[in-house]
């Protein structure tokens, strides 16, 4: 710290590199004469866990077809800098181990069909870890196209009849907690099939 105007300074140890041998020492001046001093004996700093957040994707994207994810992750340490390569590993809760390195770009069909938790994890030369995670959809083809039409006091949903792994909710008040299911059985049309609600 230079022209410190203060007879104290608070130093966080987590903002200096480890160390077996610390020394402070502080040199003070009136613009003429300089003096210098020094800590009377050595401190000790250890090592830190190593910091790391994903740029992409972001938690909550959905991913579909044959597209391609690029999963970015921002891995710093404080004694080894900018971390990469096999100090970056990246791991799924449907599939396991992704790969490394701090970007990663993969097909959506090596992927499972599914919700993802993928994690990233950044590991220091010291040993020491840590993670950040975000939660995405993978789908084998996009999500379907659903038509709403009103008949009076009824709504006909519609949508393609080759879309059979999906289940229709329906709610009145937009909350997660709040979704129900709606039983009534889809009638196939052509390529369309349509549920009639009141």
């Amino acid at each position: 710290m230079i022209d410190w105007d203060q007879t104290n300074l608070d130093i966080p140890p987590d903002t200096l590199p480890a160390t077996t041998n610390g020394l402070i020492r502080v040199i003070a001046s009136d613009g003429f004469n300089t003096y210098t001093a020094q800590s009377a004996g050595p401190f000790t700093i250890t090592n830190h866990v190593p910091a790391i957040s994903i740029l992409q994707p972001g938690s909550g994207s959905l991913f579909y077809g044959d597209q391609t994810i690029v999963f970015e992750a921002d891995a710093y340490d404080l004694e080894d800098g900018t971390l990469d390569g096999t100090n970056v590993l990246w791991t799924s809760s449907l599939d396991g181990p992704l790969g490394s390195g701090a970007t990663l770009p993969l097909e959506t069909l090596s992927l499972s069909e599914g919700i993802h938790l993928v994690t990233a994890t950044a590991i220091a030369n010291s040993g020491l870890t840590n993670s950040a995670s975000v939660q995405i959809t993978v789908l084998r083809q996009a999500p379907p196209q659903l038509t709403i039409q009103l008949a009076g006091n009824q709504a006909l949903l519609s949508w393609p009849a080759s879309y059979t792994n999906y289940v229709l909710q329906t709610t009145l008040v937009l909350a997660p907690s709040s979704w129900a299911t709606v039983t009534n059985t889809p009638v196939v049309t052509g390529a369309q099939q349509t549920v009639t609600v009141n």
